[in-house]
């Protein structure tokens, strides 16, 4: 009897898995929201509305004045049968799907879309902190100091990979300021 391995590496359950994107046929509405109007991944999907019978995305970018509270208006105000598409890199997907998901959007009715640089956020188990970071392994945390080691667990609620002290003899910020655990 012989073993076989998987050939793909060990990603944890909680880890997003983000996949193509496609327009929703059966959605009535569709708002795109995007962090940023020249990214590549933007072009192909707007290429993927121009079919006949579905009705062209609203298109909301970051770098419009008062984007917050315009896109807590467009979500505020969203009938039944809209559908979301959020386009950017992981940090600004899951604060923006967490809008979403406060003014009652379901999971259904949202596509994550990473495109861009790596950038993600995580979570500080030591002060509660959350902060943007890349996809170092290790981080300090900008609020208590500690050095972080980043885990493969993806919280979806808060948007974030956990953080978890990277030396377990050493719970405190290396300098000795800050917060202690």
């Amino acid at each position: 009897m012989t073993e076989t391995q998987s050939v793909a590496p060990y990603r944890p359950h909680s880890v997003p898995v983000y996949r193509e994107p496609t327009p929703c046929t059966h959605a009535l509405h569709h708002i795109l929201v995007t962090q940023s109007a020249t990214a590549k991944a933007l072009g192909h999907l707007i290429q993927r509305f121009d079919q006949p019978g579905l009705p062209t995305p609203r298109v909301l970018c970051v770098g419009v004045d008062g984007f917050e509270q315009r896109l807590k208006g467009l979500l505020h105000c969203a009938s039944v049968g809209t559908h979301l598409y959020i386009l950017g890199d992981e940090a600004f997907l899951w604060q923006v799907y967490g809008l979403a998901h406060a003014e009652g959007l379901l999971d259904d009715e949202i596509d994550l879309i990473e495109s861009g640089p790596i950038n993600r956020r995580v979570y500080c188990v030591h002060c509660a902190s959350l902060q943007d970071s890349g996809p170092e392994r290790e981080v300090t945390c900008s609020h208590c100091h500690v050095v972080l080691g980043v885990r493969e667990h993806f919280s979806q609620r808060l948007g974030a990979y956990m953080g978890v002290c990277e030396n377990p003899d050493r719970p405190y910020s290396p300098t000795g300021s800050g917060v202690r655990s």
